[in-house]
């Protein structure tokens, strides 16, 4: 079937158009073309769409009669939307009619009760779905223990896991990644990082994600060595690691003041803009002004777009720098570049301004800056009001 193969290579509105065709030209519409065309929206973070559609086969196609797996397909959308009073009624009309919950139904409707708050009704179904006789899978087991995880009730996952191994469900590496989030979200880090060396003895491997937790936490935790360290171990054992990986790294060491690391690591990876506005802070915070100038050439010769919170960092370290033509000529250039100023582009230029005794150009940029009514904070006003007071000319 054309749709459901379109649907499984996640070309969606492919399918839609697919459909449109098969049926004006009469063919008839089943159970596995539903559900398909459900489930794919679902996974496409499209769940309310997906509800849609289904809505629209109900009312177009007085033929079609939704069997089991269109009626999971569209309890698990229900869940994703938190219409949970419609995803209880729509089982309890299923079971009146004779179609009984499997595992994925369940694992639908655990789904759906636990990501939206109700994880004691969450829990009850996968209780209710073991002494039904209905063995859990991986899924379903992995389901519950992630919200648990998230909820920080790590203690509660062990005896799942202990569970799962007595019904032959293996753990995988999405089960396995829950429980590092969630020791780390309890601060537990030695069991998180317990937890990946008991991973890399068995067949699974561990990938960037359940690193980039741990890396995550290692520097909210102030432990950049270690983090640095595992950036290391990643690269060594082949796990690419992301730019956004390296920059919670490079924030963390710049806030330490470990400028030697992040330019070793700086140099090693292909930087972005929130790369370059760390290194800039960095250089800026320490009066380096070659270091602010060397990665302005960088940052100029790396092709990148700069986005308007790298060009207000860039602002304000060229203006500490005494940089200050330098400055306003970026400050000019930024509607060329296809930027527009914000309200920190102007506090900071004003700012600067009066701190390099400008006050009738600090005025003048205020008034432009007062003819954008998109533009407005107190905080603009503040250092203008003060920069006028200290040269008495407050009227």
């Amino acid at each position: 079937m054309v749709v459901v193969g379109l649907c499984a290579r996640g070309e969606v509105d492919g399918a839609l158009k697919v459909f449109d065709v098969m049926t004006a030209r009469g063919c008839q519409v089943d159970d596995r073309v539903c559900s398909s065309i459900v489930a794919r929206f679902s996974r496409a973070g499209k769940a309310g769409t997906g509800l849609e559609f289904y809505e629209r086969m109900r009312s177009e196609f007085s033929g079609f009669e939704p069997g089991l797996v269109t009626l999971t397909a569209v309890v698990h959308a229900l869940g994703l939307e938190g219409r949970i009073g419609e995803m209880v009624e729509l089982v309890r009309e299923m079971e009146c009619k004779g179609m009984y919950a499997d595992a994925v139904l369940y694992s639908s409707m655990v789904h759906g009760y636990t990501s939206h708050g109700f994880l004691m009704e969450g829990l009850w179904e996968h209780r209710s779905m073991l002494d039904k006789g209905i063995a859990a899978d991986v899924v379903n087991y992995t389901t519950v223990i992630d919200v648990l995880c998230r909820e920080g009730s790590v203690e509660r996952v062990m005896g799942f896991l202990d569970e799962m191994e007595r019904q032959d469900a293996t753990p995988n590496l999405i089960t396995y990644t829950s429980l590092v989030g969630g020791f780390c979200k309890r601060n537990r880090l030695e069991d998180a990082f317990s937890i990946v060396r008991k991973l890399e003895q068995t067949s699974v491997v561990v990938d960037e994600y359940v690193y980039s937790i741990l890396i995550d936490n290692l520097c909210k935790n102030g432990d950049l060595d270690r983090a640095f360290s595992l950036l290391e171990e990643m690269e060594n054992k082949g796990v690419k690691a992301g730019i956004v990986r390296y920059n919670t790294v490079i924030n963390g060491l710049y806030k330490a003041g470990d400028t030697e690391k992040v330019v070793k690591i700086f140099e090693g990876v292909v930087a972005d803009n929130f790369t370059y506005s760390t290194l800039l802070h960095s250089y800026m915070n320490r009066d380096d002004a070659t270091g602010v100038m060397a990665i302005r050439g960088r940052l100029e010769s790396s092709g990148i777009s700069m986005d308007v919170v790298t060009c207000n960092v860039l602002v304000k370290a060229l203006f500490m720098i005494n940089k200050v033509d330098d400055a306003w000529s970026l400050f000019h250039k930024m509607p060329e570049m296809g930027l527009r100023p914000n309200t920190i582009t102007y506090h900071t230029i004003i700012d600067m301004t009066c701190k390099h005794e400008k006050i009738d150009k600090a005025l003048e940029l205020f008034d432009e800056y007062k003819k954008d009514s998109s533009l407005s904070s107190i905080v603009v006003h503040d250092c203008l009001i003060r920069a006028l007071c200290n040269k008495e000319k407050l009227t």
